[in-house]
């Protein structure tokens, strides 16, 4: 706490605890969600591990939408960000373009 007085007072920051407390949430709930999935599952570890990381990626997404913890600027600023990887960046890139089109259809 200490530290987080000296940034405010130095340089003018401060945490954003709603915007903070939006993403733990969305953390919270993915996590539980790929739990109790991969919980059932009775495949050799890395399956399971491969699986998990799908389902939690898929269900944090959509958390963080309907929290709306991740709002277009954000998406932005990804884009630009990894404008420059190729390929992969291409990849990304579409992929960030259906999380936008699903956060539109979300609002609306």
């Amino acid at each position: 706490m200490l530290s987080l007085n000296y940034i405010k007072k130095h340089y003018d920051l401060s945490v954003d605890w709603n915007s903070s407390a939006r993403i733990l949430l969305s953390s919270a709930i993915a996590g539980v969600l790929t739990y109790a999935a991969i919980f059932e599952l009775s495949f050799s570890s890395w399956i399971k591990l491969l699986v998990g990381t799908i389902i939690y990626i898929i269900i944090v997404v959509l958390a963080l939408l309907l929290t709306r913890a991740i709002k277009k600027p954000d998406i932005d600023n990804l884009k630009l960000m990894i404008g420059g990887l190729g390929a992969l960046g291409a990849k990304v890139n579409k992929l960030l373009n259906l999380i936008e089109r699903i956060m539109i259809f979300l609002q609306g």
